[in-house]
């Protein structure tokens, strides 16, 4: 891998969206696991969706 493909907008994209489901999901999970399970699965159905729509 190289500098270009690693650090493109792309690559990014991918990283922030998966670290806020993973942050979200956890943050949630703090107050109850349930709360934490639906947000985690709400963020994974609009990062899905983002997805399908690129």
């Amino acid at each position: 891998m190289d500098f270009k493909t690693l650090f493109s907008r792309s690559t990014i994209a991918h990283v922030c969206m998966v670290s806020a489901v993973i942050l979200l999901g956890l943050g949630f999970a703090q107050f109850d696991i349930g709360w934490g399970l639906v947000s985690w699965g709400l963020s994974l159905g609009v990062y899905g969706y983002l997805l399908g729509a690129e």
